[in-house]
Formats: C-alpha cells, structure tokens, sequence
C-alpha cells in the first residue's frame, strides 16, 4: 500500500492493516526489521511472524491482544513484545509441525498435478 509505513512502536490500524494484502504486509514488516537489525538468512521468516501476530492484533485474538497488553504493563516495549509473541508462535507451529509430521507425510502422498489445475 503505497504511503503505509510500519513502525513496531505503534499498531497500526486494524482495517487499514487487514486491508493490506499479505505479502505486503510482510515486506513492511521485513522494511521495519532492516532498519532496526543486520540483516540474516532468517529476518524474512521473522517478519513473516511479526506480520501474522500483527494480523491476529489486528484481528482483537484476545490471547494475543491480552498478551502485548500484559508485557507493555511489565515495561516491555512493543517492539520486543512482538518479538516474543512471534518466537512462541514460531515454537508452538514446530510443536504442532513435529506432532503432525506422519499425518503431513500422508497428506504429501495423497496430493496430484491435477488437484492443482482443479483449483484445490
């Protein structure tokens, strides 16, 4: 979205957030981490985190939305609580990702060329 520029500092507004596609969302986020941080093979997976705990802000995900609300109480800074929020979500999708690992191997089997031409 051309004039949106994302600062960590500050949330942005709900719709005009959600009203963002996705990968725009994480190119802002990824602008903001290169500014603030040296650049690593993994800062684009990092934004792409702080992007979808922004979505579930935005969203008003009570855990979520409680969570950065307890953390700025403690101190905390908006930026590092995103931060932490964002290695928890990372952590708990490779516990879900470890769990379901035989059940993504089967689904992998199942899949063909022409579920994607058929649009699935």
């Amino acid at each position: 979205m051309r004039g949106f520029r994302y600062d960590a500092a500050r949330a942005p507004e709900p719709a005009s957030w959600l009203a963002i596609d996705e990968q725009t969302r994480v190119e802002l986020v990824l602008s903001f981490l290169t500014k603030t941080e040296q650049p690593t093979p993994l800062l684009r997976t990092r934004a792409a985190l702080w992007a979808v705990v922004e979505n579930q802000l935005a969203m008003a995900v009570p855990a979520v939305v409680e969570t950065l609300a307890r953390l700025a109480d403690e101190g905390l800074a908006r930026s590092k609580a995103l931060a932490l929020v964002a290695r928890e979500l990372l952590e708990h999708l490779q516990a879900v990702s470890a769990e379901r690992a035989d059940d993504y191997a089967a689904r992998l089997a199942r899949i063909t060329a022409s579920d994607a031409l058929a649009g699935r």
